[in-house]
């Protein structure tokens, strides 16, 4: 994602057999579709043209069971909230840090 402060890379993991993921700007790329069941293990790209704006708070994905989310900052761009440790619980809406 392109955003004010760098690129964010965002990567949904979903544990094997659990569940689904589904992303809110593509039906196509939930995971549980069944014209991908063929091509489950392939990597696929898409490019969105014109990009699909976000706002703060805006939903961009789901789990359908829960899993993690990895986010990426460019070097420098982020700082991290004081409150966020290894290993602590992290809420729907909480901060987690904000852009340097």
């Amino acid at each position: 994602m392109e955003t004010a402060g760098g690129r964010v890379a965002v990567v949904k993991v979903g544990a094997t057999n659990v569940g689904s993921i589904s992303v809110s700007y593509d039906s196509f790329l939930a995971n549980q579709n069944p014209s991908l069941n063929k091509e489950r293990n392939s990597v696929s790209h898409r490019s969105y043209c014109p990009s699909i704006p976000f706002d703060a708070g805006d939903e961009i994905g789901v789990f359908n069971l829960g899993s993690t989310v990895i986010l990426l900052f460019e070097k420098g761009s982020f700082v991290p909230n004081s409150k966020c440790k290894c290993g602590s619980a992290l809420k729907m809406g909480e901060s987690i840090g904000s852009y340097s």
